[in-house]
């Protein structure tokens, strides 16, 4: 299944940016993928065939069953910066 992953760089705290490339990279983006921005907003798509890989690639530090609470916690963040 291809996953699309974008983030609103408007008011995005380095913690929402770090968490975005982790999410990226764990859907199996490349460290070379490149992205697209359209206003604000930087999109990555990551095709079927994409797969994480992780050989001579330095690990991410990210806890990967902690993966889906950073991104939670991100989403909350923008939101709230959003209403302020």
């Amino acid at each position: 299944m291809a996953v699309h992953v974008s983030l609103d760089l408007d008011n995005c705290t380095f913690g929402q940016l770090l968490a975005f490339v982790d999410a990226v990279e764990s859907a199996g983006a490349s460290r070379s993928a490149r992205g697209t921005l359209e206003g604000s907003t930087l999109h990555f798509h990551i095709a079927d065939s994409a797969a994480p890989t992780h050989k001579g690639e330095e690990p991410s530090g990210v806890d990967p069953s902690k993966l889906g609470d950073l991104a939670i916690s991100s989403l909350i963040d923008a939101l709230s910066a959003k209403r302020r």
